[in-house]
């Protein structure tokens, strides 16, 4: 007679997936919430660079501004993103 197998809660595997998507999901809204607070020049420059994927220079293109005035807005814009996360962190 074979010894009945339990079935363990799926909990124990289920709980580390479950906090690394509510972290991401947190982090996300921290994000949002920290470009919806940056200068909006900043902010045009890093969605273009980072969320249409445009290089510096057609952002500077595209905005009739010179390539290092972008650079500073998306350097700078950067800088407070990542401090504005370490401070919640």
């Amino acid at each position: 007679m074979a010894a009945k197998a339990t079935a363990e809660p799926q909990i124990a595997t289920a709980a580390p997936e479950y906090e690394k998507a509510l972290d991401e999901k947190r982090r996300g809204e921290r994000v949002r919430a920290l470009m919806g607070s940056l200068p909006a020049a900043q902010k045009k420059a890093i969605e273009l660079a980072y969320f249409e994927g445009l290089s510096h220079s057609e952002i500077a293109a595209s905005l009739h501004e010179p390539l290092g005035t972008v650079k500073s807005w998306i350097r700078n814009g950067l800088l407070r993103l990542k401090e504005g996360l370490q401070a919640t962190s």
